[in-house]
């Protein structure tokens, strides 16, 4: 079966279940019947999004998550104040040119999108993830950050629960905005089902707790957009340009690194390595988030779409 049938059947399953469901052998992904992925605009005060500053309510664990994450995904209004919603309100404008692309980003299109860009290997995996993803755009356009709040059961009933937050590299576009919008927003789809690709395959790939041999918590530093920031967290994984790592409050974090901007690795965003933290050891075999247009390509596309290609 060619991947252009594949990819139709699974829309048509999704579509007639009647609820948000993409399925391939064992791994299920489930939005929830009505849920849509939430976009917001990054607030000033929170333009970089460290941790310290989030404007969700409640805690950092998953519950709290999920709580702030309403049908079309709307942030609880209720908890928070009227200045706030009118912050928030203005960030959101930046949203405004892209409303077209985000409302064609229906869940069954992100869900089968996203299963389409993971290897073989873990679309086999036995379980089933509840995905909640929230997509915020940083002021200037030029940054996409994935927060998704997942829950996966495993066939022997087992729950693993994690957020994970995924940082884009940066546009480099003299035109951020036009980037977005070319193509009636083929690329603002294509980097929204990478990301969350990415997302499901860290669940899929890291433990639910850190190894005894990860070190303790440590001063880290990624990129968020063209600057650099910092984190205090536990190293879990380094690729050729992303470091994955457990920040205090327990989210997985994946961002570009700071210290790797050679063209080779530009064209691996998303590939990170199983790194054997004790002795400092990259594994030679990495993993990557396929990336390609929808439905995607049989076989790997590593260059970022948001990277000009020559």
């Amino acid at each position: 079966m060619n991947a252009l049938l594949k990819h139709f059947l699974a829309c048509l399953l999704i579509c007639c279940s009647g609820s948000t469901v993409a399925q391939d052998d064992g791994l299920v992904l489930r939005m929830g019947e009505g849920r849509w992925p939430a976009w917001k605009g990054a607030d000033v005060g929170e333009a970089s999004l460290n941790q310290g500053n989030m404007m969700y309510p409640g805690g950092g664990g998953i519950e709290g998550f999920l709580a702030a994450v309403l049908t079309h995904g709307l942030i609880l209004q209720g908890a928070r104040s009227a200045l706030q919603k009118e912050q928030q309100a203005r960030a959101d404008a930046v949203l405004n040119p892209h409303r077209p692309a985000i409302e064609s980003i229906t869940p069954e299109y992100l869900l089968v999108a996203a299963r389409d860009l993971l290897a073989p290997r873990d679309r086999q995996t036995p379980r089933t993830l509840e995905l909640r993803p929230v997509f915020i755009m940083s002021p200037d356009e030029r940054t996409l950050v994935l927060d998704n709040a997942i829950r996966a059961v495993a066939g022997e009933g087992s729950v693993q629960e994690k957020i994970v937050r995924v940082i884009a590299p940066a546009l480099q576009e003299l035109d951020a905005s036009g980037h977005w919008q070319s193509d009636n927003g083929q690329a603002l789809r294509q980097q929204a089902s990478i990301m969350l690709a990415h997302s499901i395959q860290l669940v899929l790939s890291l433990p639910a707790t850190p190894p005894a041999s990860v070190k303790s918590s440590m001063t880290l530093r990624y990129r968020f957009g063209n600057a650099e920031n910092m984190e205090r967290a536990k190293l879990l994984s380094r690729g050729c340009n992303r470091i994955v790592m457990e920040t205090l409050k327990g989210w997985v974090l994946s961002a570009p690194r700071s210290d790797r901007k050679t063209d080779e690795c530009r064209l691996r965003p998303y590939e990170f390595g199983t790194e054997d933290i004790s002795t400092g050891s990259l594994a030679s075999a990495e993993h990557s988030t396929t990336a390609g247009t929808h439905p995607p390509p049989p076989g790997a596309l590593k260059a970022d779409p948001a990277t000009p290609q020559h």
